[in-house]
């Protein structure tokens, strides 16, 4: 081999490598999102109380939140369904979406003899979202029939004789002060 063939054949192989270099690029990488996930809280039915992370929201379904990447509990709690807590976990800069369909149940309050000491035995319960709860109960005092006003936190908001008997279907049209 001569000298320019010599040079020819370095030159070769040294473009070879430049080349190969070349197409072996590595992809440009992503940035990791950052920043709050949305966490949209739907149920069946609607309206449901939300709380997130064992705190009250203030809202209630259907509802987005705003959240920090991790696992947090979502509860939903309403008069006549299954309290359910929910825990889940969310990835930064996302949009999640938790569907509950709520099961018949006692639901808030969890039980009348803890919740609230009544005098008699309920004939009939509503409640709003938020409250406050009307309760039906045999008598009061001797007197046939009463309505009791509660908050959901169980304090007596005030009561109001029927004067007849007990009520078998109740329907609260305006609030008791």
């Amino acid at each position: 081999m001569n000298r320019r063939q010599t040079f020819s054949y370095v030159l070769l192989l040294l473009t070879s490598f430049v080349t190969a270099g070349c197409s072996a690029k590595k992809p440009p990488t992503r940035p990791v999102p950052t920043g709050p996930a949305s966490l949209v809280v739907v149920s069946v039915p609607s309206g449901v109380p939300v709380t997130l992370d064992g705190t009250a929201t203030g809202n209630s379904t259907p509802n987005t939140f705003s959240v920090a990447a991790g696992s947090h509990r979502v509860g939903l709690r309403l008069l006549g369904y299954r309290d359910t807590t929910v825990t889940l976990m969310v990835s930064a800069a996302t949009v999640e979406t938790l569907s509950v369909a709520l099961g018949p149940g006692p639901g808030t309050p969890r039980s009348l003899a803890v919740w609230q000491q009544l005098p008699d035995i309920p004939s009939s319960i509503a409640a709003g979202t938020s409250g406050p709860v009307y309760v039906t109960v045999g008598t009061i005092g001797g007197n046939p029939g009463a309505l009791l006003v509660f908050s959901l936190a169980g304090t007596q908001l005030g009561q109001s004789s029927l004067g007849y008997g007990v009520s078998n279907n109740l329907t609260v049209t305006a609030a008791v002060t």
